[in-house]
């Protein structure tokens, strides 16, 4: 018996054509150049309308506004050096959990420095020149001499000036002992001078013998040479 066999055509009608189908290992949309949705060209696991790197439920971090980093700046800058250095740490620690004031802390404690050096450079110097041995010795002497008056003139002038070369002689500052040292020898002239007036009845006393000009100027010398604080 002969046995016909199947057409082709057949098998093609019942199974479809093969033009249909993708190729293994593609995808029906990807071969039309399309993506499927959440799984775009460049953007793997983003989703859709996002930007690039950006994943579902991540969120930015918000930078608070750092009050005590601001302060800090402000006091630095107004020469409040001893405020903005206080400031500028509190913000500087802060800078970590707001997210912000960190250049603006750090700016504020190098100016509170910078401020606290040119004071250091200005006030030292006073303080050195104030707190020296002679000068404290010779200010007390001329203050005694000024709130009790001596009863007797000469002998008071005479004493003030052998106190002040005492003085004088404690004194760790060249300039402020010549200073002394001159104020002491006007005093020495004043009591001379009024001793003369004293030993001759006749004679006028001279005005200028009780306060020569120059104790004065000298007296301005020495509080220059000695400085003052406060």
């Amino acid at each position: 018996m002969t046995m016909r066999h199947q057409s082709n055509e057949g098998s093609g009608s019942y199974y479809g054509s093969s033009s249909q189908y993708p190729a293994p290992g593609t995808s029906s949309t990807a071969s039309q150049g399309q993506w499927p949705v959440g799984y775009e060209q460049g953007g793997y696991g983003r989703q859709p309308g996002g930007a690039p790197g950006d994943y579902p439920g991540q969120q930015q971090p918000v930078k608070r506004t750092n009050g005590f980093a601001i302060a800090s700046l402000i006091s630095g800058v107004l020469c409040g050096f001893p405020l903005g250095l206080g400031l500028g740490i509190v913000g500087l620690l802060r800078s970590g959990r707001t997210g912000s004031g960190k250049v603006m802390s750090w700016i504020g404690i190098g100016l509170s420095v910078a401020w606290i050096a040119v004071g250091a450079a200005v006030v030292a110097p006073a303080v050195a020149k104030a707190s020296d041995p002679g000068c404290v010795a010779a200010k007390s002497t001329i203050s005694d001499w000024q709130d009790n008056p001596p009863d007797d003139p000469v002998a008071g002038a005479h004493q003030i000036a052998a106190d002040l070369r005492s003085d004088a002689a404690k004194s760790n500052n060249a300039g402020a002992r010549a200073a002394i040292n001159k104020l002491a020898g006007d005093f020495q002239k004043l009591g001379d001078d009024l001793q003369k007036t004293l030993n001759d009845p006749s004679a006028v006393p001279d005005p200028a013998a009780l306060q020569p000009p120059a104790l004065e100027a000298d007296a301005s010398a020495v509080d220059a040479a000695c400085g003052s604080v406060g």
